[in-house]
């Protein structure tokens, strides 16, 4: 199969056009969208004249998927599709055409458009990887799920207390003389909160003798 390194690079081409014709000159057209298929492309026209005089310039197009297919080409489609249209102006010239007017550039682009085959082992072994992460994935979602089904008032702050929690504040009020009704044990937050104040008030009182 030919490669990039079968044809000659726009570069090259441009080389040679100089060189033969010094006064060479290229305009290129402002780039347009158009739609083919279900496919939208940048497409981009250039004229090359040989000279001032020349009355038969050479004028070609060319046509780049948008966005780019590759990282190759993604937010450079107007520049791919410039380079490839003044190669095959070129090319139809006569420069650097002797295998195609196709340039090294404009088959490299191509190139980087077809999808990339994996081996059958490369495959199996994605394949592996894959599925052991979303066994993974489904393991820990699994023991959160758990973990909140078991104690749903620790994922969110603001679920009703254990009874743990509830007797153990309920006999830091006996002990402190208070009224439960000063203190918000309706919810797991405010259970918490009732218990650190009760402790800490404890341990800063005064001892009675």
């Amino acid at each position: 199969m030919p490669t990039p390194f079968d044809y000659v690079d726009v570069a090259t081409r441009l080389q040679e056009a100089f060189k033969k014709y010094p006064d060479l000159r290229i305009q290129e057209k402002q780039p347009v969208l158009v739609e083919a298929g279900t496919g939208l492309f940048v497409e981009v026209a250039v004229t090359i004249w040989r000279h001032d005089e020349d009355e038969h310039p050479c004028v070609a197009h060319a046509w780049e998927p948008y966005p780019g297919k590759t990282g190759f080409v993604k937010d450079s489609e107007m520049m791919n599709a410039s380079t490839s249209a003044v190669g095959r102006a070129l090319g139809l010239m006569g420069f650097g055409a002797k295998k195609s007017i196709a340039s090294a550039d404009e088959v490299r682009t191509a190139q980087a458009r077809q999808p990339q085959f994996e081996s059958p082992g490369t495959q199996q072994k994605r394949y592996k990887d894959e599925t052991w992460a979303a066994q993974q994935r489904a393991y820990e979602a699994q023991r959160a799920a758990k973990a909140t089904e078991a104690k749903p008032e620790r994922a969110t702050g603001t679920g009703a207390p254990t009874d743990k929690m509830l007797r153990y504040a309920h006999a830091l009020l006996k002990g402190a003389n208070k009224d439960a009704a000063d203190f918000d044990l309706t919810t797991f937050d405010g259970c918490r909160a009732a218990i650190e104040q009760l402790k800490a008030e404890a341990a800063t009182a005064e001892e009675p003798f």
